[in-house]
């Protein structure tokens, strides 16, 4: 599975991950050997990963960091791009009524008489 990790603590070595099958977010507690590759993880890297079903919860297991994607500040960006979207410049185009198409001929119904 593939996630984006939404929010961490770099002390505690912990994170919460978005899942691509947006299904229940999925949470990586980094306390064992297992992750110390990934003691640096933010908001916003991208994951690979196995989901494991721990009771009521799903957890990161096997945790690859994608790369090739810039990180940043997932929420500072979305806050950003919200503010600089305020007042889109919208241009409406008028579109034709369409013509309904006889299912039997493919003809326009118009010309299917």
């Amino acid at each position: 599975m593939i996630g984006v990790i939404l929010w961490s603590d770099k002390q505690e070595r912990k994170a919460v991950v978005w899942c691509e099958d947006q299904g229940d977010l999925a949470f990586l507690g980094c306390g064992s050997t297992q992750y110390d590759h990934l003691d640096q993880l933010t908001e916003g890297d991208i994951l690979e990963f196995d989901v494991k079903i721990d009771g009521d919860l799903r957890r990161v297991n096997n945790p690859v960091l994608l790369t090739g994607y810039t990180t940043g500040d997932v929420a500072a960006g979305l806050i950003n791009n919200a503010q600089d979207t305020e007042a889109p410049m919208v241009k409406i185009l008028a579109f034709p009524n369409p013509i309904p198409a006889n299912v039997a001929s493919d003809f326009p119904a118009k010309m299917a008489l």
